[in-house]
């Protein structure tokens, strides 16, 4: 697969799913894999986004 083809499946969240369902029944599961460890990823970055937001937050309350 060329980049330029790659590219398009790293922005629209349909065509990710299905090639990686696609390439899972042909035996290769790399694709799947990587997505699943940007989402590990994201998942790690947005728990520690919230915690901060939510530390700032009780930080700023009156009392």
């Amino acid at each position: 697969m060329e980049n330029c083809e790659l590219a398009k499946y790293h922005m629209n969240p349909d065509v990710i799913i299905q090639w990686a369902v696609h390439s899972c029944f042909n035996g290769n599961n790399t694709f799947l894999d990587d997505k699943l460890e940007q989402l590990r990823f994201i998942s790690k970055k947005l728990g520690l986004i919230v915690v901060i937001l939510v530390a700032a937050k009780q930080r700023r309350r009156p009392e």
